[in-house]
């Protein structure tokens, strides 16, 4: 399941970033996001581990969210001959992989395991029982497009358009989409380690991102939220 990357360090104690890719539960792969992970080991000084869980729809829910948190659980548990610090371990990942990777971390503290220190989401979607018709926090009027541009307008909508056929493939017929691992925004985030969350202007995801920045401050967890322009 995991892919390492690394920077050449004789440090035995080192900091190390699980990465979760992104692409809707059935798209994306560690191929995709390499070159990010070789950066980041390189920045961090440390070691970055990529995922490769399963995809939907072949492996719907929790398949893919096993995985990643079995991958978790190997790295804390592997720690000292990675050299790794166990007192260091973050995870990260874009738009799915925000979503596992929130999701770990919520059950990290649920189970009393406090293996990950530290989480930086980029765009995750983090309520997945909101789509293009049911909007809870998705409003067109949040979006400055004051020249009616067509482009902006269609770009706005496209990823909450998928919503359904996402949700369709990625969880089997009935399941609650309230669950706090599938929509972990609507979890209790009181527990939740030093958080960064990354948005972006013209993204259907960020109104939902903006309410989890607002709900983690509230829960007094420690987190940073940039979005980009």
């Amino acid at each position: 399941y995991l892919y390492q990357y690394e920077a050449p360090s004789s440090e035995k104690e080192r900091p190390c970033l699980v990465f979760i890719h992104g692409g809707g539960y059935f798209g994306g792969d560690i191929a995709t996001v390499e070159n990010q992970c070789k950066l980041l080991a390189q920045m961090i000084n440390g070691v970055v581990f990529s995922v490769d869980y399963p995809l939907s729809p072949e492996h719907p829910y929790p398949e893919g969210f096993e995985a990643c948190y079995r991958s978790v659980k190997w790295v804390y548990a592997h720690a000292e001959e990675l050299g790794v610090s166990k007192k260091k371990i973050g995870i990260s990942g874009d738009s799915a992989g925000g979503t596992f990777s929130l999701a770990c971390t919520l059950r990290d503290r649920a189970e009393g395991s406090r293996m990950i220190s530290y989480e930086a989401l980029i765009y995750p979607g983090v309520n997945l029982s909101e789509n293009i018709e049911q909007p809870t926090y998705w409003k067109e009027e949040n979006y400055e497009n004051p020249h009616q541009d067509p482009l902006i307008s269609a770009e706005i909508r496209t990823i909450g358009k998928m919503s359904s056929s996402v949700l369709e493939w990625y969880l089997p017929a009935g399941t609650d989409t309230s669950q706090p691992y599938i929509s972990p925004l609507l979890a209790d985030l009181s527990a939740l380690p030093k958080t960064l969350v990354f948005t972006a202007e013209y993204d259907f995801l960020r109104g939902s991102c903006e309410a989890l920045s607002k709900k983690l401050n509230e829960s007094g967890v420690e987190n940073r939220h940039i979005r980009y322009g």
